[in-house]
C-alpha cells in the first residue's frame, strides 16, 4: 500500500501538470486539446509553430516528467520484485488481467506489425506527400490528409450530440435504447473548457448501471471519434452491466475492451454523411489511414515501457533515445523538421498511459485487428458481424481473452498471419482510392 500510494502521487502530479497547460497561441489561451486543433490549419507555417509550441511545453517540463517517470519505473519494479519477480513487467501483465498470453505472444504481434503493416503505412505517407504537394511530409503535416483541409464536423458539439442520438437510435434497438439512457440522465461532459482535464474517458456507475464518458470536444474529426469509441465503451458496459448477474463480470478486460470502441467507430461509416455532410468520404479515409497508421506507433509505446522496466538503470538521455529508435523502427516516415526536443525523441512524454497505465497501450493495437476484421465482416454480411458484437459487449468479463475471442468469432491476434488477415481488406479500401488519384 505505501508503493501504491506513491505510485498514486506521482501519476496524480502528471495529469495535474497536464491538465495545468495554457499555451499562448493565436491570439487565445489553449490547454493540450485546443492546441491540438491547429495541428490541422490549413496554413503550414501555422501548423509548425502549434507543434512547435506543444513541444514547447513539454520540453519545459521535462526534468520534472523525467524524475516522475524514473520514480515510476522505481516504484513499480519495486511491487514487481515484492512478489517475486525481477521486475514489474509481469505484474504489469496481471494487472491488465493477461491470464492466457504473455510477453512472447505480444513481442510476436510486434514483429507482424514490423512486417505488414509498417510498409503500407509507409505508402500512406508517401501518397499524402504528393497529394499535398509537398518536397518531404513533416510531422507537423501528418493530421493534413487533403490539400483542400480534413473534414470538418457539420455542426458545433449540441449538432454532433444531437445528431448521435439520431445515429444511434437507427443503428439498432440496443442502440437506441443506450443512447436515450446516457443524454437523458446527463451521462456525458464532453465541451471543452478551461481547466478541465486534457484526457477522455469512459467510467462506469455499476450501483445505478450507468456508464459515464468524459472528454473534451475541439471541432475536429476528433469529436466524432469520442462519439463512437468512447460511446462504444459505453455501450458495451450498459450491455454488460444489463446481462451479466454480478457486478464483477461488468466490466470486461482491457485487451477486449477496445474492440468495443474502435469497432463502434467502423460501425459508425455508414452514418458519416449526417457528421460531415460533403466531406464525408474525406472523415471516411482519414479515420481509416490513422486507425490503421496509429498501430505502428501503439506498438513503439508497448515496446518502450518493455524497455523501461527491463533496464531502469537507463539514464533519462538513454530512455528518450530508445524512444527514438523505436521511431526510425517502427515510424520510419516521421520527421520533425528540426524540432530538437522531438527530434531526439521527446514525443513520448505526451502519452499518458505510459505514465498512468502500465502495458495497456498495447490494446488499442491488438483490437485494431478485432475492429478491422469487423469491418472486413459487415462488408460480407452486416446482420452476421452486428451479432456478434452484440455478443461480444453483452459477454463482458466473464470469460477470458482467448475465450472472449472464441465465442465472438473473432481472431486471435497473435498466430501467424493474422495482422496480414485483419488489415488486408482496409488496406486494400485505401490503396484503391490512392491508385484512383493517379
Amino acid at each position: 500500500m505505501p508503493l501504491r500510494q506513491q505510485e498514486a502521487a506521482l501519476t496524480d502530479e502528471y495529469q495535474s501538470i497536464m491538465a495545468s497547460c495554457t499555451i499562448e497561441f493565436d491570439g487565445r489561451t489553449l490547454n493540450l486539446y485546443g492546441i491540438q486543433k491547429y495541428f490541422e490549419h490549413p496554413d503550414r507555417a501555422v501548423r509548425r509553430a502549434a507543434v512547435a509550441a506543444y513541444s514547447g511545453f513539454y520540453a519545459s517540463h521535462e526534468q520534472r516528467l523525467e524524475e516522475i517517470w524514473q520514480s515510476l519505473i522505481e516504484i513499480r519494479n519495486q511491487m514487481g520484485r515484492n512478489l517475486g519477480f525481477e521486475d514489474y513487467i509481469p505484474l504489469g501483465y496481471m494487472e491488465q488481467s493477461r491470464t492466457d498470453y504473455g510477453e512472447e505472444e505480444v513481442a510476436a504481434f510486434r514483429r507482424q506489425v514490423l512486417e505488414e503493416l509498417v510498409p503500407a503505412c509507409s505508402r500512406f505517407y508517401e501518397a499524402q506527400r504528393r497529394r499535398l504537394g509537398l518536397e518531404k511530409l513533416c510531422f507537423h503535416d501528418e493530421k493534413v490528409i487533403f490539400p483542400d483541409g480534413n473534414a470538418k464536423p457539420a455542426g458545433d458539439e449540441d449538432f454532433m450530440t444531437g445528431t448521435a442520438r439520431r445515429m444511434y437510435r437507427e443503428m439498432s434497438p440496443e442502440t437506441g435504447e443506450f443512447i436515450d439512457f446516457m443524454l437523458d440522465h446527463q451521462l456525458l461532459d464532453l465541451k471543452n473548457r478551461p481547466g478541465k482535464a486534457s484526457t477522455g474517458y469512459m467510467t462506469s456507475l455499476p450501483s445505478l448501471k450507468a456508464p459515464f464518458v468524459f472528454s473534451c470536444f475541439n471541432g475536429t474529426i476528433f469529436d466524432m471519434q469520442v462519439l463512437t469509441h468512447e460511446l462504444g465503451h459505453a455501450f458495451a458496459g450498459y450491455m454488460a452491466m444489463r446481462s451479466q448477474p454480478v457486478s464483477e463480470y461488468y466490466g470486461e478486460s482491457t485487451d477486449i475492451a477496445e474492440i468495443h470502441s474502435m469497432s463502434m467507430e467502423q460501425f459508425a461509416y455508414p452514418y458519416a454523411e449526417w457528421f460531415f455532410g460533403p466531406d464525408a468520404d474525406k472523415f471516411r479515409f482519414a479515420h481509416l489511414q490513422e486507425a490503421l497508421t496509429f498501430v505502428p506507433f501503439g506498438v513503439a509505446v508497448d515496446e518502450f515501457q518493455h524497455i523501461c522496466y527491463r533496464n531502469p538503470s537507463l539514464t533519462p538521455r538513454q530512455r528518450t533515445l530508445e524512444w527514438k529508435k523505436l521511431e526510425e523502427k517502427y515510424l520510419p516516415w516521421r520527421d520533425y523538421d528540426g524540432d530538437e526536443f522531438f527530434g531526439r525523441g521527446g514525443w513520448w512524454y505526451h502519452k499518458l498511459h505510459i505514465y498512468l497505465y502500465p502495458f495497456y497501450y498495447i490494446n488499442y493495437t491488438l483490437t485494431t485487428m478485432g475492429a478491422m476484421e469487423y469491418k472486413s465482416w459487415a462488408a460480407r454480411d452486416r446482420e452476421g458481424a452486428w451479432q456478434s458484437y452484440l455478443k461480444l459487449c453483452r459477454s463482458g468479463g466473464s470469460l477470458g481473452y482467448l475465450a472472449t475471442l472464441q465465442q465472438a468469432g473473432l481472431t486471435v491476434p497473435f498466430g501467424p498471419g493474422a495482422v496480414k488477415k485483419a488489415v488486408d481488406y482496409p488496406c486494400s479500401i485505401l490503396l484503391e482510392a490512392i491508385e484512383q488519384e493517379g
